[in-house]
């Protein structure tokens, strides 16, 4: 067919910085993600969440995402219209050890266990 996958290899807490920070490159302004709260925060930390989630707000980027709710760690970040964020939840025993960032033609998984 011509199509040619590209695939890079990120590492570490920069690795996962150079993935979020180009998903706010989304042409489509859409972001779908599957990712649990409290792995993300472990990884990147409250301040660089809320920072980067200014960001995608911003540049007007909606986020439609599945989280897993026993990784729930708080009641931040819902599901509101004005932070451009749908939040729904996988089934109880659904357990997903990656964060999976998809928009564009891009898919990017990330893989949060520590």
């Amino acid at each position: 067919s011509g199509f040619k996958p590209k695939l890079r290899y990120y590492e570490g807490l920069e690795g996962f910085k150079t993935v979020y920070e180009d998903s706010l490159t989304a042409h489509s302004k859409q972001i779908s993600a599957i990712l649990s709260m409290q792995d993300m925060l472990d990884k990147l930390g409250g301040e660089y969440m809320n920072n980067y989630i200014s960001k995608r707000i911003a540049a007007g980027i909606a986020l439609r995402v599945i989280r897993i709710e026993p990784h729930e760690i708080k009641p931040i970040w819902p599901g509101v219209k004005e932070e451009l964020r749908q939040v729904r939840f996988a089934p109880k025993n659904f357990i997903f050890p990656l964060t999976m960032l998809i928009y564009d033609n891009k898919v990017n998984i990330m893989y949060t266990r520590r």
